[in-house]
């Protein structure tokens, strides 16, 4: 399945779909390798939004209104509005970090809780860093068996098995066929990617891939 970056034709069918895990594993970073663009090093402040559009094989093209969210714990009751009426969700963890990997429990539990028909597929960011790595591969595929989920193994800064990662997003959220909420006004005519201002933005700093 290819990826055509940019805003979807307005009256497209969009599906909703979101990032979930914690600050700091690379949700933002996976973004931006989708639309074509370098790291971001910054953490998200609440949440970004943006469109994108799927070809598939068959020619059909598969809308999503991707979200992409702050995984800090005082952005946690934000979040939880923008999971509702998700078709599918990308649950991102750092293979170099055991923590944001166990806290994927919790996130499953969430998605359950607010989106119980949405999809769910797991990632394991950051493979590039091998040598730091503390997630095996047989872990995740271990934790993907007990959510019953496909589980992909991605780099954002080689950009390996993103497109992958994404694509199979696209497919599970039209399986799932949850219709996503009526596009906003600068989701359908502004620019592909619009910033949901929760709070005023702070200064870049020196970071980790978010």
């Amino acid at each position: 399945m290819a990826a055509a970056a940019g805003a979807a034709p307005i009256g497209r069918k969009m599906h909703k779909v979101i990032l979930l895990g914690d600050s700091q594993v690379g949700k933002s970073a996976l973004t931006s390798r989708l639309r074509g663009g370098g790291i971001d090093t910054t953490s998200t402040l609440g949440v970004e939004f943006f469109t994108h559009v799927f070809k598939a094989e068959d020619g059909t093209t598969i809308g999503l209104d991707i979200w992409d969210t702050c995984g800090q714990e005082r952005f946690r009751s934000i979040t939880k509005q923008f999971i509702r009426h998700s078709s599918a969700v990308m649950l991102v963890y750092d293979v170099t970090c055991r923590d944001s990997f166990r806290h994927m429990h919790g996130w499953a539990r969430r998605v359950r809780k607010e989106a119980p028909e949405a999809a769910i597929v797991l990632v394991g960011n950051k493979i590039d860093l091998g040598t730091k790595r503390t997630v095996t591969t047989e872990m995740g595929h271990e934790m993907a068996t007990q959510f019953k989920v496909r589980l992909f193994e991605t780099s954002a800064m080689t950009c390996a098995g993103v497109t992958e990662a994404f694509a199979h997003l696209a497919q599970v959220a039209e399986a799932a066929a949850v219709p996503s909420l009526p596009p906003t006004k600068s989701s359908s005519a502004g620019p592909p990617k619009t910033n949901v201002e929760i709070m005023a933005p702070r200064p870049a700093r020196n970071a980790a891939v978010a």
